[in-house]
Order: structure tokens, then C-alpha cells, then sequence
């Protein structure tokens, strides 16, 4: 045959095999021992152990890797002994996460060539393996490598006495692979679960939380709404004036704030300080009061722009209409706060409440609810009128 005829034959040949080819295969072309010698120090072929050799040029992929050790285990006719199986056809079939550091193989009950560093060997046997084969190399199918690490786990280095009392142990060569060890799991294979399950659970627990922070804040704007109702009922009964943040009224024993106001125009419950539309979910039982001379009182989750809502124990104080409100698309009403009025960032602290993941949910004039992250803009912006 022409040389450029058996290039091209062993081209094709290399092509099926992922690049490899064995030394009877290059004769069966024409290609003789000495030339064979020949094109290996010369390196266009790539010497991988006896009898097999490499074109260059082709990408190293894990069908490559079973490809060369299905060839290595070829017998003096020419066929393939090994089958893929186990761990690394269970990675194959994409049943395992990681790649197994060694190629797996099942090969027939007689194979006697040495193993070389890389790969595993199960004597078992191939003729009653369920095989798939893909033409360059063969694999056993993902339910027959189940079965196979299944069986590999039940039994490892088995001991058991024949006729006569002679010792009897399988022929698994230098796999150090058997049968016979008692069913149960191993402390890697445990250490490994409990690994896999701590990962898995950093990743949800934060998704989880921020669900559930995502479902208070929401609550928490419909708290706000609903209280926008009390402001309206309220406007509507004293002539469109809203109520004031803190006032002093004869028959009371203790100052009114403007959630007693609106309370009693939405019929909340006596004790609706630690329940209802006036109890934010998010802020914790911890959180702390604003103002030091407020320690010891009840501590507000919502608090009202002390610029449109005058404090009556301070006089003289001016009552500011609902209808009067010039931009109530951008003027906030109330907030998440800590004190029971909000302002904005002078020498006195804000009292704003940043307890929704560094937000807040604010409520304005004309009745909307939105969250805003906390920031110098919030306090120096002109959603205050002041």
C-alpha cells in the first residue's frame, strides 16, 4: 500500500478511537515494525504503553481515557477485554458529582495482564454484565453499575471456608476488590452525606430567610396601608385635618400619640400596641427605643413626618389639613421607625428604622407604600417638606 494510502487508513482508523490505534492495527495497513519504530522516534506517534500508540493533534475527554484502557486490555486477537464500569460508569451516566481518580474496569475471570498506576480491576467476569456498547468502548449500563457498587459494598474482602476448610477468596487480582463485607456504610461515605448536606444547607438557608423577610415586609406594607385608612377615616371626621404626633387631653391619665388616633378611628382592639396593623413583624423584641428619655414607654414600630403632624404638648402648634398637602405622591406620611415620629437628619437622631435587610418601608400622602434603602439621600431629600 502507498504511504499516502496508509496515512489515510490509519487516519481513519485513529479517527473512530479518539487518536488511538494499536501496533496490529498500523501493520494491518502496512505498516511495518521498523517504520512503526521509525514514526515513534520521530514523534508523530505518540508512544502510550506496548502495542498502542497516539496521533497528536486529539483532545484528552473521558471517552478518550476509556478508549485507551479498553485498547490496553485488548488479547493477543485483538479484542477488547474490559467493559467501563462501577464508579466510573456511574459518573458517566452522570450518577456521581466527582470524576473517580481511577479508571474502573470488569474484566473476564482470566485476564492476566499486569495493572498498570490509573485504573481498577474487577475480575468478575463480563458475560452477564448489561452492556452498552459505543463502538470504541464499552460501558455497562447505569442500572448494572448501581448493582456493581451495590455489590462492592456488601462485599469487601470476603473470608470464607470451603471444602476441607481451605480458605476460599475470589479472584479480584490487584483491585483489592471482593465480596463478602456486611452490608452497611462506610465513615467516608457518611462523612461525605453529611458534607453534601451542609452545603446544601448553606445554600437554602439564605434563600429561606430572605423569603420569609421578603413575606414580613410585604405584611408590613399592608400594615402601613391599612393604617393610610385610619389617616383618611380620621381626616374625613375632623374636616380634613390629620391627627397630631402627641397631644394632651382632659379624662386621659397618659399623653395621646397619633397611633391612639387612628386606632380608634379603625376600632383596633385595646391591646393593639403588641398586635394587629401596629406590630412591624420584622423588628425584634430587642430592638431599642430612639430617644434616652424614652426608655421604659412603649416602643412604636411606625413612626409619622413630625414636619405635618404638630406636637400639641408643646405649644403653640399648628394642625396640618390632608387636603392641604401640596406633593402627596412624594411627601411620607409614616415609616418604619423607633420613636413615634421620623424626621429628617438634623442634630437629633432620625429615629428611622432600617430593619427590613437595611431598608424601610415608608407610606406617604397619597396613600402608596414603598421600601427605600437607608441612606444620606433619605434624610437630605425632599420627601420631608422641610
Amino acid at each position: 500500500m502507498k504511504l499516502r494510502g496508509k496515512k489515510q487508513a490509519l487516519s481513519e482508523i485513529s479517527a473512530t478511537q479518539s487518536g488511538y490505534f494499536t501496533a496490529k492495527q498500523a501493520s494491518h495497513v502496512g505498516y511495518g515494525m521498523d517504520e512503526q519504530g521509525a514514526y515513534r522516534l520521530k514523534g508523530s506517534w505518540l508512544y502510550i504503553s506496548k502495542g498502542l500508540y497516539r496521533l497528536p493533534g486529539y483532545e484528552d475527554t473521558l471517552e478518550s481515557e476509556f478508549i485507551r484502557w479498553c485498547l490496553w486490555s485488548r488479547d493477543r486477537n485483538e479484542q477488547v477485554q474490559a467493559v467501563v464500569s462501577h464508579a466510573s460508569a456511574l459518573y458517566y451516566h452522570a450518577l456521581l458529582p466527582e470524576k473517580p481518580d481511577q479508571v474502573h474496569l470488569t474484566v473476564p475471570r482470566g485476564f492476566r495482564k499486569k495493572i498498570p498506576d490509573g485504573i481498577i480491576v474487577y475480575r468478575d467476569g463480563t458475560e452477564a454484565l448489561d452492556i452498552i456498547d459505543n463502538g470504541a468502548f464499552r460501558i455497562t449500563t447505569c442500572q448494572q453499575a448501581l448493582r456493581d457498587c451495590q455489590e462492592k459494598e456488601k462485599n469487601l474482602y470476603p473470608k470464607s471456608v470451603g471444602a476441607g476448610g481451605a480458605s476460599m477468596t475470589p479472584s479480584y487480582g490487584e483491585t483489592s476488590v471482593g465480596r463478602g463485607r456486611k452490608a452497611g456504610f462506610t465513615l467516608v461515605e457518611l462523612l461525605v452525606v453529611v458534607a453534601i448536606i451542609s452545603i446544601l444547607a448553606g445554600l437554602l438557608l439564605p434563600m429561606l430567610n430572605r423569603a420569609v423577610e421578603s413575606a414580613r415586609q410585604t405584611q408590613c406594607k399592608n400594615n402601613l396601608r391599612q393604617i393610610y385608612l385610619g389617616f383618611l377615616a380620621y381626616a374625613d371626621k375632623w374636616s380634613s385635618f390629620i391627627p397630631p404626633r402627641h397631644c394632651k387631653l382632659s379624662g386621659y391619665t397618659y399623653d395621646l400619640s397619633w397611633h391612639d388616633h387612628i386606632a380608634q378611628q379603625l376600632e383596633e382592639p385595646l391591646f393593639y400596641r403588641q398586635k394587629g396593623i401596629f406590630s412591624c413583624p420584622t423588628r425584634g423584641e430587642g430592638e431599642s427605643i430612639s430617644p434616652p428619655e424614652a426608655q421604659g414607654c412603649w416602643n412604636p414600630p411606625y413612626g409619622i413626618n413630625a414636619y405635618h403632624s404638630p406636637d400639641f404638648t408643646y405649644p403653640p402648634a399648628v394642625m396640618v389639613k390632608l387636603s392641604r398637602i401640596a406633593k402627596p405622591t412624594q411627601w411620607l406620611l409614616v415609616g418604619d421607625a423607633s420613636w413615634f415620629y421620623i424626621r429628617r437628619n438634623t442634630t437629633m437622631q432620625p429615629y428611622v428604622s432600617s430593619r427590613h435587610s437595611g431598608g424601610l418601608n415608608l407610606l406617604y400622602f397619597d396613600g402608596h407604600a414603598s421600601r427605600q434603602q437607608k441612606s444620606d439621600e433619605l434624610f437630605v431629600g425632599s420627601c420631608w417638606d422641610q
